[in-house]
This record gives structure tokens, sequence and C-alpha cells, in this order.
């Protein structure tokens, strides 16, 4: 019997509300936070924020199961959620100027994923090569 039809089976909405709810938290935690530790502290603070909350929030989210881990998957699904969370938030706070102000960092942020990913598939595929 369909959960809500569309949506599979009782046991797939919940994994899906659970990983909602761990996203979300991260996201909103990051957002919230990580402003205020570094303009208390500065450069430092973002170095201590990306140790500890993420490291934290990645913990509870992944380790302890709050988000479905598939073993074939990257773990990307944090860092998607709090982009989304930053964008939304600054579009809400400021409209599309907020959205302009913002086009910048998810451009470096987007450049940096395509580099990293390209990096792992390489380390990668030389790894298996050795085996």
């Amino acid at each position: 019997m369909n959960f809500i039809r569309g949506w599979g089976d009782e046991a797939s909405m919940k994994t899906f509300l659970k990983s909602t709810l761990g996203f979300g938290i991260a996201a909103i935690i990051l957002n919230t936070l990580w402003g205020v530790i570094t303009s208390r502290i500065g450069l430092k603070g973002g170095w201590i924020c990306g140790f500890i909350l993420t490291g934290t929030l990645w913990y509870v989210n992944h380790y302890l199961g709050i988000v479905e881990n598939k073993k074939e998957s990257a773990f990307i699904d944090m860092g998607f959620a709090v982009a989304i969370c930053s964008f939304s938030r600054d579009f809400l706070k400021s409209g599309l100027e907020g959205i302009v102000t913002s086009a910048p960092t998810f451009i470096c942020v987007i450049i940096g994923g395509t580099i990293a990913g390209v990096v792992a598939g390489i380390i990668k595929r030389h790894q298996k090569q050795g085996e």
C-alpha cells in the first residue's frame, strides 16, 4: 500500500522526512553560527567552524544515520542543503540583490566542487589501476 501516491511506502517517507530534517538542521546551524563566529574571531573562526560545526553535523547526519547513506554515493548532500539554505536566506532578506551578491560565491563553490570531483575521479582511477 502506498503511503502517499507516488512516494512509495511508509519507510521511504520516514527516510525522506529524517533526511530533510537532518539537512535542514545542518543548514540552519551552519548559516546562523558561521557568520557570528567568524565576525568575532576572524579567519580562525572559519577554520574552527569548518572542523567543529561541519564535522559534528556530518557525524550526526551520516555516522549516526539520520540521513540515509548509500555506499556508492558521495556525501555532497549536506553542502547542497547549506547552499540552498544560503541562497534562499539571501533572497528572502534582500530579494534579487541578495542573489546577485551571492553569485560569485556560488560560482566559486561550483568551480571548487568540479575540480574536487575531477581530482577524486583521477585518484580513484589510479587506485584501481594499481590493484
